[in-house]
């Protein structure tokens, strides 16, 4: 009787095991996915609304010249980038126009630049080696260059090999492509040219550095600068601060700005331009060098 009571015992423990690894096993799931939740919430719910709250861009950012001798060292690497597509500007006909320095355009963000020029084609060219401060230290570096040219029917073609091609739809006169897989300034070229010559079958392109800025490449691109704000403002990315000295994101912007940029949309954004840009190679019968 006890080894029959025994038996007993143990069907009903095994016959509860189940059960119980069944609950368990649901109630790990649960808190797994809960937590899962939390996270996609801090990061698709909580980062626009931090950036909607804290993130403000400078409506006239303070563009300068600078002084390549008193360069802080540890921006050197920014003249070694220079001086190292210098030769290769001179090789394509582009002439030096000015260093330029960029402070403070959004929280803690820096850009070291040299502007060239092409004047037959009218097209502007920009080294960018971008960086961020944070706590006096430089961190968050990346260099990269911009084919920019405009046209009298107000296109403008914009090239370049940025991976911060920006997550806002452009201008719809504002051609705009990224090479970000490309560091070869001359490939990055020949796309910029293949399009703005497509671009030419309806209009001429036009000199506004010399025309409109007589020279002055500062100006020329603080009013680039400007323009995509006001792009962007009209579009309903930004909104003016109430002492009309900043920009804030919209919603709408805040939302875009982050989700674009961050798992899995900026990856797609990337395999989009990049699809694009062989779309157009192909279009264009443009094999590059």
């Amino acid at each position: 009787m006890k080894f029959s009571n025994s038996l007993s015992l143990l069907d009903s423990y095994f016959a509860q095991v189940p059960n119980e690894v069944g609950f368990s096993g649901a109630h790990v799931l649960l808190v797994v996915g809960f937590g899962i939740l939390v996270f996609l919430s801090l990061v698709y719910i909580g980062m626009p609304l931090l950036i909607l709250k804290i993130t403000r861009l400078k409506k006239h950012p303070e563009i300068t010249s600078f002084d390549p001798n008193k360069i802080p060292a540890p921006l050197d690497a920014s003249l070694d980038y220079f001086e190292s597509q210098e030769k290769r500007l001179e090789n394509l006909e582009f002439e030096y126009v000015t260093d330029v320095f960029i402070r403070d355009m959004a929280a803690a963000s820096r850009m070291l630049g040299q502007l060239w020029f092409h004047t037959e084609s009218c097209t502007g060219l920009l080294l960018i080696h971008a960086y961020a401060m944070n706590n006096g230290n430089i961190t968050l570096t990346s260099q990269s260059v911009e084919f920019s040219s405009s046209f009298n029917n107000g296109f403008l073609v914009d090239t370049s090999n940025t991976k911060d091609f920006g997550v806002f739809p452009p201008h719809p006169k504002k051609i705009q492509h990224s090479m970000f897989w490309v560091q070869n300034i001359e490939k990055i070229y020949q796309l910029h040219q293949a399009i703005c010559q497509d671009v030419m079958l309806n209009a001429t392109p036009v000199n506004d550095l010399d025309e409109k800025y007589n020279g002055d490449g500062i100006e020329w691109i603080r009013a680039g600068i400007e323009k995509e704000y006001n792009d962007n403002l009209k579009s309903g990315f930004l909104k003016e601060t109430a002492d009309g000295e900043e920009y804030r994101f919209s919603v709408i912007g805040a939302f875009i700005l982050t989700w674009k940029s961050i798992f899995p949309w900026k990856q797609f954004r990337f395999m989009k331009m990049r699809s694009k840009i062989l779309s157009k190679l192909r279009d264009l019968n443009v094999q590059l060098n």
